[in-house]
């Protein structure tokens, strides 16, 4: 928790439009030079030290955020806090970007925020983390609640480990972030079902139970956006995209606009060569974003991620891709 802690504790950075990077130098930054990672764009002054500081999800986001409104303009939306449910990311990754997004845009001088109103996640030791990284960044907040068991959300079997207790879910929420399992798509699974995933009730790696514990929850909810991660050979791979389009039809049949990407962490200045699917999902009419056009919002948000990649696309033969 020291990284974190050091995150946590910094005030925002600035972003110098044409920054002179010095040479890297150290342990930290020959690593990544071996790992062939850009350390900095011309206006994304990343630094290696930056990854054991803490210093890089700030400048990150603050990066992002400038860039987003460069390139989109101003969201059109209701100001206030969106309460977001994180279920099954197994990290609270997504507890850190959304706080990191939250200082950007208010240095952007946006009125609008996140705020993590329950997490989900199966196993113990997972919850226990998750409950110590919102416990470090917000020392002065109650640990919000982190139930049990996805499939067990919506009913009267659920339970929330922080209070011991059946605790009342939200009647709305604004966001949902998702892990989702991998377990039965990924290349290293050595039990991998037979046949279509999705269309199981349950199945080895738990990834239908995630899936459909998700849309149930999204019933229950009805979230105004989700984004979703899981590994990219459920966008990729011929027998896994199937239970791709299947999930994707029952969401649009709930009223949500998608768009799906396939990006590699290290074409963003990740110092990691991870590929992963990203599931956008926003509701369409939404409550809170005026969107007029979802076809050309997606258009203009691919065009986005295309132009904050550090490195040529021709050098890659996997990504990004969208679909």
């Amino acid at each position: 928790m020291s990284w974190l802690k050091k995150y946590a504790k910094q005030e925002p950075l600035s972003l110098p439009a044409a920054p002179a990077i010095a040479a890297q130098t150290g342990r930290a930054a020959r690593i990544l030079g071996r790992r062939h990672t850009p350390l900095h764009a011309a206006t994304r002054p990343i630094r290696g030290s930056d990854f054991h500081n803490g210093a890089f999800l700030r400048k990150f986001t603050e990066h992002t955020v400038t860039e987003s409104i460069t390139f989109l303009g101003k969201p059109k939306c209701c100001s206030g806090v969106m309460q977001v449910a994180s279920v099954c990311t197994g990290s609270a990754n997504d507890c850190l970007a959304l706080d990191a997004l939250s200082a950007a845009m208010k240095r952007e001088g946006l009125d609008l925020g996140f705020e993590i109103c329950f997490n989900c996640e199966l196993r113990a030791e997972k919850r226990t983390w998750i409950n110590d990284v919102h416990s470090a960044l917000h020392p002065d907040k109650p640990v919000p609640c982190n139930f049990t068991d996805i499939n067990e959300l919506t009913t009267s079997a659920r339970l929330c480990s922080v209070h011991g207790k059946r605790c009342r879910l939200p009647s709305a929420l604004d966001g949902i972030t998702g892990g989702l399992s991998c377990k039965d798509y990924a290349r290293c699974s050595s039990n991998k079902p037979s046949g279509f995933v999705y269309q199981q009730a349950s199945s080895p790696g738990r990834s239908a139970d995630c899936m459909h514990g998700l849309l149930a929850l999204v019933d229950s909810t009805h979230p105004e956006w989700l984004l979703l991660e899981n590994t990219d050979q459920l966008a990729v791979n011929a027998s896994h995209t199937p239970d791709l389009d299947l999930f994707m039809h029952d969401l649009s049949s709930r009223g949500y606009e998608i768009k799906v990407f396939v990006l590699e962490s290290s074409d963003f200045v990740l110092p990691q060569a991870r590929v992963r699917c990203y599931i956008t999902a926003v509701l369409r009419p939404g409550r809170m974003f005026s969107i007029a056009d979802y076809q050309s919002y997606f258009k203009h948000v691919e065009e986005l991620v295309e132009s904050q990649v550090v490195r040529p696309w021709s050098s890659r033969n996997t990504c990004p891709r969208s679909r």
